[in-house]
């Protein structure tokens, strides 16, 4: 291989045939595209000439991204799965398809340049907002675009992205080098041959195809991917290639600072196997807030080609959620309860009120957002109608005066209890499905002892039934710990010095070993109170206060009764609920704690409870 090609395709090797083809496929397995009455294509002027574009489908606006040197052609078989419910917009990048009326040179073929021309095309289509994919290339240039125009996207999709930095592009590249070692002679000897020189397309195919099964996790997966060349589209990809590789990925770059300001919700879909180390999207999905990660596992680069049924369902879960959880009145909306004594509830529910209703009951000290919006987003997706709702004393609803006595409490779980049915009687739900978490199973066990008639099934999550089970010296001397961790956390003014130095540390003793605490999502839990108790987590006490002399209820509960507990919750040990009457259902969740703060253990728990919910 000569050096100036290998320099192209080692430097480059991702750009050229990772990147290029986020653009430049087609899925020969699968079934022909399917027609569409609302087809429009066109042209966009641009700096330096104009770019081709085509429409598909209609309803929310999604633009899809290529990766620079291919054009949107054969991309357009496998993303034409989201214009059945989509209006999906695909363009060949500058110099590249039927955008060639550009000029290329090292002022033209920009990152700067390439999110100016998608600029042009939001305004030449009149996208208020819309939905970005990148592919390869094309994440990189999607969340540049993603930096400067945040204003104008709903929601941003990484594919098999390449990396936020210069130093992620190395390691792909050493990776890369080391992955066309079986095929560099083959390679040479099409690079020394005059067709190729004069840019062959079914040479320069070839040549493609001798390093793209590498890309791929089965080799074999090499047969679903088509790709066209003529003439002009081989010499500008080359072309363009060589600009970017002299230019922008030259250059030492890192995007993870400015991505650290973004508030769009951000999905990103990488295959295990990918040219991409996984630690490059983890990069990613550390610096952009609350985004979603999903690795496929045995997945190369092309995860719409290799594992298109995950890929497109993941895209499908993510979309269908940002419609629940917009401010769309049909899926979401907030609501001022009024119950006892003058006091004010804030609710927000989720789906369709002719649904079955569930009740999610959230702990002491804990905002209804500890209930995170992808588990009551899934729950509307099962056919649900969703109500969340902050006690009194806690975030947006009433806050009363903090007691001085723990002994004299002000309220108690019977005022509680009687909270959870003005919601009810509000929404006007004769019976719900009710789930509680800690101090809100306490509520969800009052609810079944003393109100059966407004219940359907209950599910009492993290905490005992007053047994008296006794608990060992170890025990107690773990329990007396996390409570002294947990005292001491409270408002300084500086939250990263509260979080750094007090509630990640009393999270982690709360939460189990199974499962890493996701300190993204603990700490946006803390961030939301602490926002809507406007720095004061003081009237959360009177919670604390309001459980003492519980009722015993054990003999009143329903059988059938669902009880979900950790084999690791310090504060209400676990052997209470394996002592429980067999009339009851219990599920001990191993290495798990007392708080429940990673998706996956959120995926778990929702399993549970759903397969709960649909038993006779």
């Amino acid at each position: 291989m000569n050096n100036k090609l290998m320099k192209i395709f080692c430097n480059l090797g991702i750009f050229l045939f990772m990147i290029i083809l986020s653009g430049c496929l087609n899925s020969s397995g699968t079934a022909e595209s399917p027609a569409f009455k609302n087809h429009v294509q066109g042209y966009v002027k641009v700096i330096g000439g104009r770019i081709f574009y085509q429409t598909f489908g209609v309803g929310q606006p999604i633009v899809v991204l290529h990766g620079s040197p291919m054009d949107q052609n054969s991309f357009l078989p496998q993303m034409l799965e989201l214009a059945k419910d989509h209006q999906v917009t695909f363009y060949d990048q500058r110099g590249l398809g039927k955008s060639l009326n550009t000029k290329i040179n090292k002022n033209t073929i920009t990152a700067k340049q390439f999110v100016a021309d998608l600029e042009a095309l939001r305004q030449k289509l009149k996208y208020e907002k819309f939905i970005l994919i990148g592919h390869s290339w094309g994440g990189i240039s999607a969340m540049n675009y993603a930096i400067k125009y945040p204003q104008y996207l709903n929601s941003l999709i990484l594919l098999n992205t390449g990396s936020a930095t210069s130093k992620g592009y190395k390691a792909a590249g050493e990776r890369f080098t080391r992955m066309i070692a079986p095929v560099k002679v083959r390679m040479a000897e099409i690079e020394n041959s005059s067709r190729f020189k004069q840019r062959d397309p079914e040479l320069v195919e070839e040549y493609f195809r001798l390093v793209l099964k590498k890309y791929f996790a089965k080799e074999t997966d090499l047969k679903k991917l088509t790709l066209k060349f003529t003439q002009g589209s081989a010499k500008t990809a080359f072309a363009v290639s060589g600009i970017l590789e002299n230019g922008y990925l030259k250059r030492f770059y890192d995007l993870t600072p400015k991505l650290h300001k973004l508030s769009i919700p951000t999905l990103i879909i990488h295959g295990d196997k990918d040219l991409f180390p996984l630690w490059t999207v983890r990069e990613i999905k550390t610096s952009v807030p609350n985004a979603e990660l999903v690795v496929l596992k045995n997945c190369g680069h092309f995860s719409y080609i290799e594992k298109p049924k995950e890929t497109f369902g993941a895209i499908r879960e993510f979309l269908w959620g940002l419609k629940i959880l917009s401010k769309d009145p049909g899926y979401r909306k907030e609501k001022v309860v009024k119950s006892s004594k003058g006091i004010n509830l804030w609710t927000e529910s989720f789906g369709d009120r002719i649904n079955p209703a569930v009740l999610l009951i959230a702990g002491a000290q804990a905002p209804s957002t500890y209930y995170p919006d992808f588990f009551c987003k899934r729950l509307v997706e099962m056919g649900y109608f969703v109500i969340r709702y902050d006690h009194r004393d806690i975030g947006y609803s009433t806050h009363l005066p903090i007691i001085k006595d723990h002994n004299k409490p002000i309220y108690n779980l019977f005022d509680l209890t009687k909270d959870a049915l003005a919601i009810l009687d509000s929404y006007k739900i004769k019976r719900a499905y009710v789930i509680g978490h800690s101090m809100g199973g306490n509520v969800v066990q009052y609810l079944a002892a003393f109100y059966p008639e407004r219940v359907l099934k209950v599910i009492s999550m993290s905490v005992g039934v007053g047994i008296g089970t006794k608990i060992t010296g170890e025990q107690s001397a773990k329990y007396n710990a996390v409570m002294k961790e947990l005292l001491k956390n409270k408002p300084t003014g500086d939250f990263e010095k509260d979080w750094r130095f007090g509630w990640k540390r009393s999270f982690k003793l709360l939460h189990g070993s199974r499962y890493k605490l996701d300190e993204t999502m603990a700490k946006n839990y803390i961030k939301t109170l602490y926002e809507r108790n406007k720095n004061d987590i003081k009237p959360a006490w009177n919670q604390i206060a309001a459980q003492q002399n519980k009722a015993y209820v054990l003999y009143k509960l329903p059988a059938g009764m669902l009880f979900i507990h950790g084999s690791e919750d310090i504060l209400s040990p676990p052997e209470e609920i394996q002592q429980l009457p067999k009339k009851f259902k219990t599920v001990i969740l191993d290495g798990v704690g007392h708080m429940f703060l990673n998706r996956s253990l959120w995926n778990e728990i929702l399993g549970v409870i759903v397969k709960h919910l649909k038993v006779n």
